[in-house]
């Protein structure tokens, strides 16, 4: 078995000062699949693409700039190509996302934009959930066959897409998680690689401690490096085929069949449909880091996942699932749909629990809110440094003021209603 490392992890560690490599990892991965036209892998007994889409929401000033060097790693891809589209805009309608898929041919494409309110904006109305669902069809290389209307007769174009191929690379703020996904059940969310990072923005010096230069440079290479991967798919007539061995699928029968040992509650709908589809992700992105492995020796029609990136992909998705699964779990009643922010949340957590409580206490209740215990902590230190809401009483220990408040005010106007008059 080849233990080694992948590439991709050589080339994240140029990176390890930046905050955000996670994300970094990611949109890299997503990008990386323009470079490997015609592959495919047998899932569930049907062939699946590459396609992977990616949403990374985050609090504002939190890094999200680093895309830059996701988009640094096409530009070879671009050199390459003189004049042909690799990118489709995320602020693309119904009928401009269509065109660029249908003059694609098939070639894989890539929406990378760091701001999803683009995206917001493009899918209102029905011609979003048209554009929507086109977006899922193509991350499940499920055939598009449609009619757009137009107004003239000369408007009005059908489109037969028979293997769609997108990848997406979309960040945004934590508040827009409840305009993205609004109360729709489509299964969009299930399809997602999906981050949701609440942390505390805290201050980072601006000081230059790497040249950006030189990460420019280290981003091209790395596309470079894919090209040759591209040059020989391209070459192909039939598709090339990542295939799997029986630990791996017997890895992700364990995973299906058990989720809850991997702290999964698989009891939960939008949890369970993420976990079904989880699988098909695991083996996406396993595939994608096999052939950046191999792209600079790639031959044949034909290769193996590696051991190695198998448990690499295995790893990235389950743990991410797991982070966001509280969130999906509180489905449609998701406090973030009604646009309440974290600490809204945790004062009406304050208001509800003891007079007196402790630590684990509060963050169970924040945790089923659908926030994290880093969240949890970071609102206890604040409320009891302000001194408002509630008071420290030792290792772990609080008293709640929110409580007295409410019985005092609640006193304060028994006492305020007017005696009753005596009869005259």
């Amino acid at each position: 078995m080849n233990t080694s490392k992948n590439p991709i992890e050589n080339y994240i560690e140029n990176f390890k000062e930046e905050s955000k490599s996670d994300l970094l990892l990611l949109g890299t991965l997503a990008a990386a699949t323009v470079y490997f036209p015609k592959t495919v892998f047998t899932y569930n007994n049907r062939l699946e693409s590459l396609s992977y889409m990616i949403i990374y929401l985050a609090p504002p000033a939190s890094g999200k700039g680093i895309l830059s060097n996701v988009r640094d790693i096409i530009n070879p891809l671009i050199k390459h190509l003189v004049g042909d589209e690799v990118y489709v805009s995320a602020d693309s309608t119904d009928a401009s996302f269509l065109e660029s898929l249908n003059q694609s041919k098939s070639m894989p494409l890539l929406m990378i934009d760091s701001e999803i309110k683009i995206l917001l904006t493009s899918k209102k109305g029905e011609h979003g959930k048209k554009l929507r669902t086109n977006m899922m069809k193509a991350f499940s290389f499920e055939e598009i066959s449609t009619e757009r209307r137009g107004t003239k007769t000369s408007d009005r174009r059908k489109y037969h897409i028979s293997e769609p191929r997108l990848s997406v690379v979309l960040t945004g703020t934590t508040d827009d998680y409840g305009p993205l996904f609004g109360h729709d059940r489509d299964g969009f969310i299930s399809r997602l690689h999906l981050i949701f990072r609440d942390d505390f923005t805290e201050w980072k010096s601006p000081k230059p401690t790497i040249n950006p230069a030189n990460l420019k440079d280290e981003s091209f290479n790395f596309g470079e490096k894919l090209l040759e991967a591209r040059k020989h798919l391209s070459k192909l007539e039939k598709p090339f085929e990542i295939t799997f061995k029986d630990n791996h699928w017997e890895r992700l029968d364990q995973f299906g069949s058990k989720p809850q040992s991997f702290g999964l509650d698989h009891e939960n709908n939008f949890v369970r449909e993420s976990i079904f589809r989880a699988g098909t992700r695991i083996f996406k992105v396993a595939a994608i880091l096999t052939l950046i492995r191999n792209a600079e020796t790639l031959t044949g029609q034909t290769i193996e996942c590696n051991d190695h990136d198998f448990n690499l992909a295995f790893n990235l998705v389950v743990n991410d699932l797991r982070k966001i699964a509280p969130r999906l779990a509180l489905g449609n009643n998701n406090l973030y749909k009604q646009d309440k922010n974290s600490e809204t949340i945790c004062i009406d957590i304050l208001s509800k629990i003891g007079k007196e409580f402790e630590t684990q206490e509060f963050i169970k209740a924040v945790q089923v809110a659908g926030l994290s215990d880093s969240t949890a902590k970071r609102f206890l230190k604040k409320f009891s440094e302000e001194g408002n809401l509630l008071d420290k009483r030792g290792q772990g220990k609080y008293r709640n003021k929110i409580r007295n408040t409410v019985r005092d005010e609640s006193e304060k106007t028994e006492v305020s209603r007017p005696m009753p008059q005596k009869p005259g």
